[in-house]
């Protein structure tokens, strides 16, 4: 179906830049509302899950046993 599209015209000047502050203007409130979805890091909650990864392998290696 893309080959029997027509041909663009091509942009010249002020036309072209327009299209690429456009663009950029496009992809910059893509990646920023995409990332305002994710959750934010919050240090204290990962705090909390420390000693539950951590725990048993620390527990070893404090009575010094290998």
């Amino acid at each position: 179906m893309l080959l029997d599209a027509p041909s663009l015209k091509t942009m010249n000047g002020v036309k072209s830049l327009i299209a690429l502050v456009v663009f950029y203007i496009v992809l910059c409130t893509v990646y920023i509302s995409g990332a305002s979805m994710w959750p934010q890091y919050d240090p204290e909650d990962e705090k909390g899950k420390m000693p539950r990864y951590w725990g048993p392998k620390f527990a070893c290696g404090s009575t010094g046993k290998s």
